[in-house]
């Protein structure tokens, strides 16, 4: 009976609060890994860094044509970096509600495996 006691002791208090420090650590995890605040600040710089050198001299279009190639590689760079973000937010806020949702279940944890212990011996019987 002392073993059930400190159990429930243990999953009222020191685990409940280690779930608080488990699930902003995963959260915290998520947006370095999918790297929101350099996306942020990345967000209209070339994709991969490519890009057209101009080369010098008096060539409009030559001028031109680095300029739209520079242009487009930001605009691919621009939407592979939204697309990147869109993905990242989903996957943490999903990890949020889910986190949420089994702090909410956690109070209840013990209640349903006593009561599915119960409902086994009382099938037994």
């Amino acid at each position: 009976m002392a073993l059930f006691g400190s159990y429930i002791i243990w999953h009222y208090t020191s685990a409940f609060t280690d779930l608080f420090v488990l699930y902003r650590n995963f959260l915290w995890f998520l947006a370095h890994f999918f790297s929101f605040s350099t996306l942020l600040k990345t967000l209209i710089n070339p994709w991969r860094r490519l890009g057209e050198r101009y080369r010098g001299g008096f060539h409009p279009s030559a001028w031109l044509e680095t300029l739209a190639v520079n242009f487009f590689m930001r605009i691919i760079g621009l939407l592979f970096r939204l697309l990147l973000l869109g993905v990242g937010a989903v996957v943490w806020v999903l990890a949020l509600v889910g986190s949420l949702l089994f702090l909410i279940i956690w109070p209840l944890l013990p209640l349903a495996v006593f009561s599915l212990i119960w409902l086994g011996i009382q099938l037994i019987v």
